[in-house]
């Protein structure tokens, strides 16, 4: 059940970092891989703890304090999500969750091919969900159940929230119960909707780099503006107010009739061109909706649900 990180994922392992031999070594002793370390201090986490609430909104300026630039501060997004996934729920005490960040990469580090797969696919989570993507959390229940796992697939939150649903499936790859390549496989039947984000996640954490952007979104704070795109879809109805004027002359110069024709074509358009806008502007306030339930858009972006 077991296959390497590498094979899973369809990537090259990361360069193994070069260490001095130590005195009297022979100089061509085997490098060793160095061991990854985490960004976040108790500090950050509990930058994170303050900043994030249960719905995985982020105040972008708390997350920042003590003057964290912008990379530091999503590293403290991806790292304290990925604690609570080992934790199985949200926290409020920063002491524990750095014990959970330093279990993550503890594990990380370690020569057990299924820890070394749990924490990475707990810090892939973090860093896809961060960047807006999202799992299809019923596949990944249905994934433990077929995996003779109904002891994780029936724990409350499961198949429902995030960090509960998140956390189980790591716990099965822990276990040796799931494959990496279970979750992801670059099929229409695996449980991420999102391939390309996805990997994007992937190689960031493979090089480890939790700090850059990987959605390609704005600065911080422009999710909260998705509601407004619909504002600009009525700026037409501006135009069409001011072409009533021009189907009235219209009508003078050919006639009652010529205008009568042209009053009732330009008005079936306007109401046309205006359904058009109010449905433009309901899936613009959908879309703020999901945002803000799921606001991993823009900026620093966010935390999944709890």
């Amino acid at each position: 059940m077991v296959s390497s990180l590498p094979s899973m994922y369809g990537m090259s392992p990361m360069p193994a970092a070069t260490k001095p031999p130590a005195a009297g070594a022979a100089a061509n002793a085997s490098p060793a891989a160095a061991a990854r370390q985490p960004v976040s201090d108790v500090a950050g986490l509990k930058a994170y703890i303050d900043a994030v609430n249960q719905g995985g909104n982020v105040n972008q300026d708390k997350i920042q304090a003590g003057g964290a630039d912008t990379g530091t501060a999503r590293a403290r997004i991806v790292e304290g999500y990925a604690g609570e996934f080992i934790l199985g729920g949200r926290s409020e005490d920063p002491n524990k969750l750095n014990s959970a960040v330093q279990e993550l990469y503890q594990k990380l580090n370690s020569g057990n091919q299924n820890q070394k797969d749990a924490s990475t696919f707990y810090l892939v989570a973090s860093r896809y969900k961060n960047a807006g993507g999202n799992y299809d959390n019923d596949k990944l229940k249905d994934l433990l159940t077929q995996a003779g796992r109904a002891d994780l697939a029936n724990q409350p939150g499961v198949g429902d929230k995030d960090v509960e649903t998140i956390s189980a499936i790591g716990k099965a790859i822990d276990g040796g119960s799931l494959k990496l390549s279970d979750v992801f496989n670059n099929t229409k039947n695996d449980a991420v909707k999102n391939d390309g984000k996805y990997q994007k996640a992937i190689d960031s954490v493979q090089s480890g780099d939790l700090k850059s952007a990987i959605n390609g979104k704005g600065k911080a704070g422009a999710a909260g503006n998705a509601g407004n795109a619909g504002n600009a879809g009525n700026a037409g109805n501006a135009g069409d107010a001011g072409n009533a004027g021009d189907a009235g002359n219209a009508g003078d110069s050919e006639g009652k009739k010529t205008k009568k024709h042209h009053g009732a074509g330009h008005a079936q358009k306007q109401k046309h061109t205006h359904e058009k806008n109010k449905a433009d502007l309901n899936k613009a306030v959908q879309d703020s909706t999901q945002d803000k339930a799921n606001p991993f858009t823009g900026g620093l972006g966010g935390a999944g649900q709890g």
